[in-house]
């Protein structure tokens, strides 16, 4: 790697003139440094690692009921899939499962964007409209087509939620 390098670069400003930290030293004197590399990990583990503890202990985490945790809560239940996904197929396909996950939020993401601009154009609210100069009618409007919305789309939510078919006692096999 080392003499490819030195041909490569020859005569160029571009040339490496040190490796970094974690690439100096290995095998052969070009390798992978493993115990640079372990250590940093291990103190990126246990820094991010004790976060989501300390703060609770702080007060600073959100509590047990709070809707912050939701994203959490929908990233341990998607590996509850795929590992029961794995467990019934023989197969691995974590990839196609977060990728799936992934490919969903950036399409709730864009049609709620687009429902978003269809709200607004349906309840009139006005172009370059002003803070505190709004008819009271759109306002009300709004926040009724908001609320049902809401709603509806929450209860979906909720249904797709309640036949969540995986449980502690079936899901404690897997591991």
């Amino acid at each position: 790697m080392k003499v490819w390098l030195r041909k490569r670069f020859r005569g160029s400003s571009r040339c490496p003139k040190q490796k970094p930290l974690l690439f100096r030293g290995g095998v052969g004197g070009g390798g992978f440094r493993q115990t640079a590399a372990a250590l940093a990990l291990v103190v990126c583990y246990l820094s991010l690692a004790t976060i989501p503890v300390m703060a609770r202990v702080l007060g600073l985490f959100p509590a047990k009921t709070s809707a912050l945790l939701l994203p959490i809560l929908l990233g341990s239940m998607l590996s509850d899939v795929v590992e029961e996904d794995g467990a019934r197929t023989g197969r691995r396909s974590e990839g196609v499962f977060f990728a799936g996950s992934f490919d969903v939020l950036n399409c709730a993401g864009g049609m709620g964007i687009f429902l978003t601009g269809m709200l607004i154009t349906d309840v009139g609210f006005p172009t370059g409209a002003q803070p505190g100069n709004m008819p009271m009618a759109v306002l009300d409007h709004l926040a009724l087509a908001y609320s049902g919305n809401t709603l509806v789309l929450g209860s979906a939510g909720a249904l797709i939620l309640w036949h969540y078919p995986i449980s502690p006692s079936g899901n404690s096999g897997v591991r």
